[in-house]
């Protein structure tokens, strides 16, 4: 009998039963017989992107290099994969199958570790992704060129978290590190592992705040962890203030890098730091894949208002289609021999 007559068959089976036991039947005969695995699909940005068309994202993305914007265009294909799947056969709704050999080149998921990761866990105590501790955020790709400059000046790490960041990033010999994080569960979790490390307020700074284009208050659903998007309905609340107004308000100058993660509201980030920005020519590591503002949007913006910049869009690591980062180096940084 012939691979396809056995298919007509199977279904027929699985026809008999009622849809909830079909599921699990099907579920539990695919992973047993093929090379299946699950593949979450309602991933939490996907139905931002499944519109996006190649032009649109050539023509906004205009003046990077071809490597970032076939970066973008794989990320948004992946996205709209994503969405896509949510009509499979006996797809539930929130996961499906995929085969192994198609789920790393099809969607979005946690890369493999790099065999390096657990030398750097171990370095840093924190048992997080190599998009943090390897390539933090897109910076040890110019390590090199990047550390005289940023020696002895201020950082600020936008959406912090639990502070996997701030050891990577004492290394550079910053002046100051203010680190913005809005979920209070969060900042005591960040404030313990600065107390475990011995590091003090005068090396890094938690600031229990958001930042964005105006003075306002956040609303979301403080869960702890990461990924805290903002929710007019959640039941927690945060204040969110403008980059330049903190730093006047403070008398802070002289910033040398700023690294944002803040769940889609990278571009009102970019807005109310301009400034900033503009007086300070700090190294930027943006995250770019929460929303079409993020990824297309911050560019745009960046682009039009900054004068000697080299952008790049970069996946960490290359070729995962994880954690989409604009990364922004000033010209006198650039342009180092």
């Amino acid at each position: 009998m012939n691979r396809d007559k056995l298919k007509n068959i199977y279904w027929q089976i699985l026809g008999i039963f009622p849809r909830k036991w079909a599921l699990k039947l099907n579920l539990a005969f695919r992973c047993l017989f093929e090379d299946w695995d699950f593949a979450v699909n309602t991933y939490l940005f996907s139905a931002e992107f499944a519109d996006l068309d190649a032009d649109a994202i050539r023509r906004r993305l205009s003046g990077l290099d071809e490597n970032s914007i076939a970066v973008a265009l794989e990320y948004v294909r992946r996205c709209r994969n994503l969405e896509q799947m949510k009509g499979y056969p006996f797809s539930d709704g929130s996961t499906s199958l995929l085969l192994r050999k198609n789920l790393k080149s099809e969607i979005m998921c946690v890369p493999d570790a790099p065999p390096e990761l657990k030398s750097y866990q171990k370095k840093y105590g924190f048992k997080t992704g190599a998009e943090v501790l390897i390539y933090q955020h897109g910076l040890s790709f110019w390590q090199d060129k990047a550390s005289a400059y940023l020696r002895n000046k201020v950082f600020i790490d936008a959406g912090a978290c639990i502070g996997e960041l701030e050891p990577a990033l004492l290394e550079y010999e910053p002046s100051r590190i203010y680190a913005f994080e809005p979920s209070q569960k969060n900042v005591r979790l960040f404030e313990k592992e600065m107390k475990k490390r011995r590091i003090g307020p005068e090396q890094v700074q938690i600031v229990p705040a958001g930042l964005g284009n105006e003075n306002c208050c956040m609303h979301f659903s403080d869960c702890g962890g990461s990924g805290q998007k903002v929710d007019i309905a959640g039941a927690d609340s945060c204040t969110v203030v403008p980059l330049d107004k903190f730093a006047a308000d403070n008398h802070i100058s002289g910033i040398g890098l700023l690294k944002s993660d803040v769940e889609g509201m990278g571009l009102q980030l970019c807005q109310g730091a301009i400034s900033v920005i503009k007086r300070d020519r700090p190294v930027l590591l943006l995250a770019a894949y929460h929303s079409q503002d993020e990824l297309l949007g911050q560019y745009e913006y960046l682009h039009k208002e900054l004068s000697d910049y080299h952008f790049e869009l970069r996946d960490l690591p290359a070729g995962s289609c994880f954690e989409i980062t604009l990364i922004g180096i000033p010209g006198e940084v650039e342009n180092k021999k």
